[in-house]
């Protein structure tokens, strides 16, 4: 698992979300604050951000990403799914089970040596520490399967 590297005065003076801004998780950034999630992210916490790279909501049935870019409740229900109410480490995370997000969703967590997984979810960059809290940027987003709906897979075809 990777982690970033940067100083600490830097990891210390930046929220999650500018956290995310500098890691080029753009996507995510505008998408949370698009779903009002900026105060909480910004200013709550200690948080675990979870947080799908950007070609993670790219690569989304085009049915589930039109409703995401234009029903913010929906929206703000995916992406609180990605926020643990807890500051945990990579190295945390592959000693638990599951974890629950703050909309009270369990996620389940598998580690085998050394590859963490997150509901199926690659984490690909971990460890990016901020001021409240730390993100680990996942490989797909935690989306519940009932998002996957039959006319959503016939409309990517």
């Amino acid at each position: 698992m990777a982690s970033e590297s940067v100083p600490s005065h830097e990891k210390e003076s930046r929220d999650l979300l500018r956290r995310c801004e500098s890691a080029g998780l753009g996507f995510f950034v505008k998408a949370a604050r698009a779903a009002g999630l900026e105060t909480l992210l910004s200013e709550g916490g200690p948080f675990t951000l979870l947080v799908p790279a950007d070609e993670a909501f790219f690569a989304l049935p085009r049915g589930v990403m039109k409703q995401l870019l234009h029903v913010p409740e929906y929206l703000n229900n995916v992406l609180r799914n990605h926020v643990i109410p807890a500051k945990l480490t990579s190295e945390e995370l592959c000693g638990l089970q599951q974890v629950r997000s703050i909309t009270g969703r369990l996620i389940p967590v598998n580690s085998y040596r050394g590859i963490l997984r997150l509901e199926g979810a690659l984490l690909r960059d971990t460890n990016i520490a901020a001021s409240n809290g730390i993100v680990h940027v996942l490989d797909a987003v935690l989306m519940i399967r009932a998002d996957f709906t039959k006319n959503d897979q016939e409309e990517d075809l």
